[in-house]
């Protein structure tokens, strides 16, 4: 049976090696894309100075300039956020979003250079660059990086039954030998931080296959008794768009065809309607209305430090404002609790910033088990290759050990 995984193991690893390779580097700049692209955004502020004295714009107004500049077409969205410096954002689907000083209605730009890098970075995490190819890639080699991380774990342990825990054999597997060189240098370093690694990996790899595949976005929902939701038209195979494992979009993440060609709903009633919900919100999201649709739709984020996706569900009336329905994030379906819950478990957001670093310093430990791997099924492919050249004709070859 060991030797089974074994070879298991070192299958997947060679199979799946160099794509898990990629995810994992990748992963390691996005455990921290939101402090990243906050960082390189800093200057899209308001001045504490216009903060203390100037009143804010109405939305209204600000969306006038908006149309104006792009040729009367409406965004997909209008974003405010409870942080007073910071800038309302009007979205154009995942293309574009717009930034605008909320007191004095100056244009701030579409967004940081490094939130573009962030955004080619996630590609390649999910996609290897191409959604339509790629993705059915990486989910098949983030399964197999599941499967080899629990393999793995079974193969650390000892051979023989009963375990014998003695300090002296169990070191080599648990501690860092910087006296080593070579094949067990390698040995050393892919054991030690696959021990250490390996439960973190397993959650981010497990949480991973979400996106991949619909049928581990629905375990989720039973996991938990929940009836999962029925897959949306258009979608593309495992982890596309408009499917339940597909990519989740953000506010105003419609698509630029989508946009309506002018904005029929007062934005500021919609936004104070929106701050009644909940004394706790952190962001607000007008999710604009095509044509004459009697409803609009409202993301209200809400200040939930183990989630930071957490957002309740808020349906006014596109004339008067009126509260249509209110769905706080706590008490939505458990099921839908739980999907939300997986982005911020996948990236660490879960545990804050602590939880971000074990998420970077696990994704990077990734990077260093597939390169020593690697190196290891190089030199024992190799080792055989000498043994076989060496041997007499007609002699049998003897089994390599495991």
């Amino acid at each position: 049976m060991r030797r089974i995984l074994f070879w298991i193991h070192l299958l997947a690893g060679v199979v799946a090696g160099l794509v898990i390779l990629v995810m994992s580097a990748t992963g390691v700049a996005l455990a921290y894309e939101r402090q990243i692209i906050a960082f390189s955004e800093r200057h899209y502020r308001a001045t504490p100075e216009q903060v203390a004295s100037a009143p804010r714009l109405s939305l209204n107004t600000l969306a006038e300039s908006v149309l104006a500049q792009n040729e009367g077409e409406a965004p997909g969205s209008v974003n405010v956020s409870v942080d007073p410096a910071a800038p309302v954002a009007f979205s154009y689907g995942r293309q574009k979003t717009l930034y605008y000083n909320p007191y004095s209605g100056e244009y701030m730009g579409s967004g940081s250079a490094m939130r573009g890098v962030m955004r080619e970075l996630m590609g390649w995490h999910r996609w290897l660059g191409s959604r339509e190819v790629g993705r059915v890639v990486t989910g098949a080699c983030n399964f197999a990086f599941v499967v080899l991380i629990v393999t793995g774990m079974v193969l650390w342990f000892p051979r023989r039954w009963p375990w014998n825990w003695n300090w002296r054999l169990l070191r080599p597997s648990v501690v860092f030998n910087r006296k080593l060189k070579g094949k067990a240098r390698d040995w050393n370093w892919h054991n030690v931080i696959g021990l250490w690694s390996a439960p973190v990996l397993l959650i981010l790899a497990a949480t991973g296959t979400v996106w991949s595949y619909t049928w581990s976005n629905n375990l989720v929902y039973r996991l938990v008794g929940s009836t999962p939701p029925p897959p949306r038209e258009g979608g593309g195979g495992p982890g596309g768009p408009g499917r339940p494992g597909g990519r989740e979009r953000g506010a105003g993440e419609r698509g630029g065809r989508g946009a309506t060609p002018a904005i029929h709903v007062d934005l500021d009633a919609m936004v104070a309607a929106a701050r009644t919900q909940t004394a706790g919100w952190q962001t607000i999201s007008v999710q604009l209305p095509k044509g004459k649709a009697k409803t609009v739709s409202v993301g209200v984020s809400e200040k939930l430090q183990w989630n930071p996706n957490a957002r309740g569900s808020l349906t006014l009336d596109a004339k008067t404002a009126a509260v249509v329905e209110w769905v706080p994030f706590m008490e939505q379906e458990i099921g839908r609790r739980a999907r939300a819950m997986v982005r911020p478990i996948h990236t660490g957001e879960a545990g804050g910033l602590i939880g971000q670093t074990i998420a970077g310093l696990a994704s990077a430990g990734g990077v260093v088990l597939v390169w020593t791997g690697l190196a290891l099924t190089w030199r024992r492919f190799w080792s055989w290759k000498r043994r076989g050249s060496s041997a007499k004709p007609g002699t049998p070859k003897p089994l390599a050990k495991v």
